[in-house]
């Protein structure tokens, strides 16, 4: 029996709508075509179902890549010292953490007692570092402390520029500024912004009569996504749209560079609203946990 044009075409599991509608078009430029005028009808058929098999095999890639990539999110701190943030890292094992003086976060590949003690080992003394994820249990070496609960927001392909916002020039800060943006981000979130924080990515701020009253940077980079972090206004100076207008450039800068934007901000924060505005959307609810040594511990080595 000859066979049909679906039965040659069409795969046992189509790769969706798109992909669909694209290799009907193919299909018929491939029937339709000069350059296939001679050629027998099975062979043009052979022609087009070939050309499906190879969008589906990169439709699946894409797939493949894009699960694997949102994976990456789950402990983006642990996927950002594994790529692009490889040079920062403090240890090389199942623990890791970035300088102190960069930004207090660690990371860990699993909870078991062994990864928990090197992750001691790379804690100075009354200093609290944050872990994505659930908390770890309690070790004698170990403080854990309640998690802070945050949204993983992902940015939109294309940011939104709403009508009607002041015009904005932003400044490129550099290490220079990094005694300013310790200052400005103290205000909103102390502690979490350190003297070396501005060398994990671009940061940008906006200045009036010289003084820093709004910046936002990037922080966490992994190979598909970078963090938009740091955004903040100083108190007297909110109602301008400053750090909508600095999220929406960073975004695109992002965008540019080929990766896709995402940012955390805490549950109860009413940022999000902004966020949204934006095009940010909610991927995930995700929690940092706070672990320092144990007070016996650090008595015990100052013995």
């Amino acid at each position: 029996m000859k066979p049909s044009f679906l039965n040659l075409f069409m795969p046992a599991h189509p790769p969706g709508v798109h992909c669909t509608a694209t290799l009907v078009a193919i299909g018929i430029r491939v029937l339709s075509s000069n350059f296939c005028q001679g050629v027998p009808h099975l062979s043009r058929m052979k022609w087009a179902r070939m050309k499906w098999e190879q969008l589906l095999a990169r439709h699946r890639l894409a797939e493949n890549t894009r699960v694997h990539s949102l994976e990456s999110l789950l402990d983006p701190v642990w996927n950002a010292l594994e790529t692009a943030h490889s040079h920062f890292a403090v240890g090389r094992g199942p623990a890791r953490r970035y300088p102190a003086e960069v930004v207090p976060f660690g990371a860990l590949a699993d909870a078991s007692q062994a990864t928990l003690e090197q992750f001691e080992e790379l804690l100075e003394p009354g200093e609290r570092v944050y872990v994505f994820g659930n908390p770890p249990g309690a070790r004698n070496g170990l403080t854990v402390g309640p998690p802070l609960h945050c949204h993983q927001m992902l940015g939109p392909l294309h940011p939104a520029v709403e009508a009607g916002t002041e015009e904005m020039d932003p400044l490129l800060l550099t290490s220079k500024d990094a005694s300013a943006m310790v200052a400005l981000t103290s205000l909103a979130f102390p502690g979490f912004f350190r003297q070396r924080t501005c060398e994990m990515g671009t940061y940008y701020g906006i200045r009036v009569d010289g003084e820093l009253v709004a910046m936002a940077g990037e922080r966490l980079k992994s190979t598909g996504y970078a963090e938009i972090s740091a955004v903040c206004t100083h108190p007297e100076f909110r109602g301008h749209g400053y750090a909508r207008d600095l999220t929406t450039f960073l975004a695109s800068q992002i965008l540019a560079a080929g990766k896709t934007p995402f940012l955390h901000v805490k549950s109860e924060n009413g940022a999000k609203v902004v966020y949204q505005k934006i095009g940010f959307r909610l991927r995930a609810e995700i929690c940092l946990t706070v672990i320092s040594p144990a007070v016996l511990r650090r008595k015990a080595r100052a013995r």
